[in-house]
């Protein structure tokens, strides 16, 4: 009996210049064709750009290796599976509600539009034991699969809710989860309107 060898899930996050208009599936066009043509040996971190590239401002890989660590050392493009997202970072500032209490305003939350630039790189910087940042993307890109297939939830039972909690000190992996996962949502949903 033959096994078809699993590929591991590579992660291309593809940034784009705030003045790009570029439609987004030819950018990953580009980017795969770029990547086949100019890496067959695939590393962890950012991607050198060809100077004259007037869209995109960084291009960055990330993936797990087979036994769910981060990997430093790259892994070969033929045993790659690659999954791009293509994205615009927001730089407004974030937007803090407020509430008339007696004598003194209070800010009870505060807005930020997701991707932003303030965030950028912070879920990468993270370093936890074990895979439990692959563990929190995988649960809730199966959510989104069974949301967008329609599953029943009387069938496969899942709430679609991810529910961090723990000692303090996790806000960064919220947040940090919070603007990655945007990324990963918008390009699920196969990129906005071209």
């Amino acid at each position: 009996m033959n096994s078809v060898p699993c590929k591991i899930p590579v992660h291309v996050e593809i940034q784009l210049k705030d003045s790009a208009e570029i439609p987004y599936h030819i950018v990953e066009e580009n980017v795969l064709k770029y990547l086949s043509e100019h890496h067959s040996f695939l590393l962890q971190g950012h991607v050198d750009l060809d100077p004259s590239n007037e869209d995109i401002e960084d291009i960055e890989i990330n993936f797990m290796s087979k036994n769910g660590r981060e990997s430093s050392s790259g892994i070969p493009l033929w045993e790659a599976q690659l999954y791009c997202h293509v994205f615009k970072l927001n730089t407004e500032e974030k937007v803090d509600e407020k509430i008339e209490s007696m004598d003194e305003d209070v800010s009870p939350c505060s807005q930020t539009i997701l991707p932003t630039a303030s965030l950028q790189g912070l879920w990468n910087s993270l370093v936890y034991d074990g895979d439990i940042k692959n563990q929190i993307l995988e649960y809730a890109n199966t959510a989104m699969l069974f949301a967008d297939r329609q599953v029943k939830s009387h069938i496969i039972s899942c709430n679609r809710v991810v529910l961090l909690h723990g000692p303090p000190g996790r806000l960064g992996c919220c947040v940090g989860y919070d603007d990655i996962y945007v990324v990963i949502v918008d390009s699920f949903q196969r990129y906005p309107d071209d």
